[in-house]
């Protein structure tokens, strides 16, 4: 609990706060220490129950995101039940509490041309991909959208009447995980499906550049046999000269690109929240002021892309005999296949409830 240090100050803010989770995971913690404009302030949060509870209470309460205690508020985790009650609430700025449900009782409330009040939950990011993570992930659904509760003898607006002060909507679906481009995967393994062709200088023969200059863009390897007389003792005439100039390297032929991998399945939205209004004038009230709307899907990931096929391609490659006589063997390669990316199979999120409820007299 906040000790005022001057009886002048009208606000007080208690925050009763604890830290939800496995039975001896919890850790006490103090909040770093925030500033509202009536002097400075701790809390300490203890581990009791899943429910963080905050209750504020004031005269005139004037509401910007930038000033405390709301700046601490919308730093709490979203198993939290905000309690506001003053004579007024003044909201100059939109003040986002996501995932909070939120009770406000006041005589009046007032939201200025910029001011609302949002309590949609927040979609985590996805963390960035590093090279050997997987791919192609579903994204999380979003989550559920809270609950906002007003208890007032009137409630204006002023500016735009069209657009939401008391939001409840749906939390973002998560984006779907990235997929890989089949060069991408290439990269990442430090392959490559190109081979080098031989070039014109390889072949120091001038009988072999005429035969095969035609296939000099494709050729990938001429050899085999280099000397008739020095690998079996047949020193023959016409034979103690046979020699073919063969690529320095073995017979690698190119390959087929990589297929891509296809991203994840976007999630869906969260389902909208509830906004419960009572208000004892109802007329000055805008018929839009609540939102409730299911949360957007995640967005999908983009077509992934097939590798292309290695080059050269056709590849040519000729083999001698000890006879010299030339065998033409031809390698065709395929490009990888497209991945596009799927869209969500689970029917989208619901929209939520936004209940009027005439309140015959402030209680």
């Amino acid at each position: 609990m906040i000790r005022p240090r001057s009886s002048l100050i009208k606000f007080v803010f208690v925050l009763l706060a604890t830290i939800g989770g496995e039975a001896g995971a919890c850790v006490n913690k103090i909040l770093e220490p925030g500033f509202f404009d009536f002097g400075k302030w701790k809390a300490e949060l203890s581990c009791v129950e899943n429910v963080q509870k905050v209750s504020v209470t004031g005269v005139n309460l004037v509401v910007r995101s930038q000033s405390e205690p709301w700046t601490t508020l919308s730093k709490l985790s979203r198993a939290s039940q905000i309690q506001i009650r003053s004579k007024t609430i003044d909201f100059r700025e939109k003040l986002a509490l996501p995932g909070a449900f939120v009770r406000m009782e006041a005589e009046a409330i007032l939201f200025r041309s910029k001011g609302a009040l949002d309590v949609t939950p927040l979609t985590p990011p996805r963390a960035a991909y590093l090279p050997g993570a997987e791919r192609g992930a579903d994204g999380a659904a979003g989550l559920p959208g809270s609950r906002i509760d007003v208890i007032a003898r009137s409630v204006r607006v002023e500016g735009n009447t069209l657009e939401a002060r008391l939001i409840a909507n749906g939390g973002a679906g998560q984006d779907a995980g990235e997929g890989a481009d089949g060069a991408e995967q290439s990269r990442l393994l430090g392959v490559t499906p190109n081979v080098p062709v031989i070039q014109v200088s390889q072949l120091r023969n001038p009988v072999l550049r005429r035969a095969y200059r035609e296939d000099l863009s494709s050729l990938i390897y001429v050899g085999d046999h280099y000397n008739l007389c020095q690998e079996n003792g047949n020193c023959d005439p016409g034979n103690e000269k046979t020699e073919i100039v063969v690529a320095e390297t073995p017979l690698i032929r190119p390959m087929s690109g990589r297929n891509a991998l296809p991203g994840g399945m976007p999630g869906i939205g969260g389902a909208g929240g509830s906004v419960w209004l009572s208000v004892v004038d109802m007329q000055n009230v805008p018929g839009r002021i609540a939102s409730v709307e299911a949360g957007r899907a995640g967005r999908p990931d983009r077509l992934r892309k097939g590798e292309p096929a290695g080059q050269p391609n056709p590849a040519i490659a000729i083999h001698f005999t000890e006879y010299k006589i030339a065998v033409r063997e031809v390698f065709t390669q395929a490009d990888g296949q497209d991945a596009p990316a799927p869209n969500p199979t689970l029917p989208a999120s619901k929209r939520g409830e936004f209940y009027r409820l005439y309140l015959p007299a402030f209680p």
